[in-house]
């Protein structure tokens, strides 16, 4: 009976906790969308930079970018793509590398 009643508490608390977990969110990358607007959850309302996608991101989500080049810059330069993941999100391609690339520029300051 002990052991019964164990396995309904594991299940009741797994249950209420799969309940509470939030789905995650996928938001669409594309420079060409008609109409950028958050929160980015479909192509025609997709964001025209992958940081303009990962700042609408709650932690878990998934940014999917579809064909193109997103340039941008690290180190602390602003640029038209720059691309900051401070959460767990996901970033991925529609057609994979030959298809879309992501270039960073790191630039340094000289003492």
């Amino acid at each position: 009976m002990k052991y019964l009643s164990e396995v309904a508490c594991f299940c009741i608390l797994t249950l209420g906790l799969a309940l509470s977990a939030r789905a995650n969110t996928l938001r669409y990358v594309w420079t060409n969308s008609p109409d950028p607007s958050p929160p980015y959850t479909n192509w025609h309302h997709a964001a025209h930079t992958l940081q303009s996608a990962a700042d609408a991101a709650d932690p878990g989500d998934e940014i999917l970018a579809t064909n193109g080049i997103y340039r941008g810059f690290g180190a602390g330069n602003a640029g038209p793509n720059v691309v900051v993941l401070d959460s767990s999100l996901a970033l991925r391609s529609v057609n994979g590398p030959a298809d879309t690339s992501v270039i960073l520029t790191i630039r340094t300051e000289q003492a």
